[in-house]
């Protein structure tokens, strides 16, 4: 039977597979969350997540946590670098905020993503 539709409950536990740097807890976090709220958006509309959909999710999720990680060290050194390395970074974090968002616009429909914008939303603007 399973947890009711938007309970927390219901998306699964989200083993990890690795560690970020040290330092970067609020990063792990944000990707938790948004994980989170993506798989149960992808329940809420498909009533479960199956292998195909969890494989999208965790390539969401490791595009997301690069663009946090790229947006991150573009603050944290980014009085450190040139020009250039800056926009390295800058667009690091721009490409992988782009893969995620295809991926999702992939995985959900379009009335579905605004259905659970304000959700992924607060996931995304870390």
């Amino acid at each position: 039977m399973g947890a009711p539709k938007h309970n927390v409950n219901r998306a699964a536990h989200g083993l990890r597979a690795c560690r970020l740097p040290r330092g970067c807890g609020y990063v792990a976090k944000e990707a938790s969350r948004f994980r989170k709220s993506l798989e149960t958006a992808v329940a809420d509309v498909y009533g479960s997540v199956d292998l195909r959909r969890a494989a999208a999710i965790d390539e969401a999720l490791k595009w997301h946590t690069h663009s946090l990680l790229a947006s991150r060290w573009l603050r944290r050194e980014g009085a450190n670098l040139d020009g250039e390395a800056q926009l390295r970074f800058s667009r690091a974090a721009a490409d992988a905020a782009a893969a995620r968002n295809r991926i999702v616009s992939e995985l959900l429909p379009k009335d579905a993503i605004l259905a659970n914008l304000y959700k992924l939303e607060s996931a995304w603007d870390s």
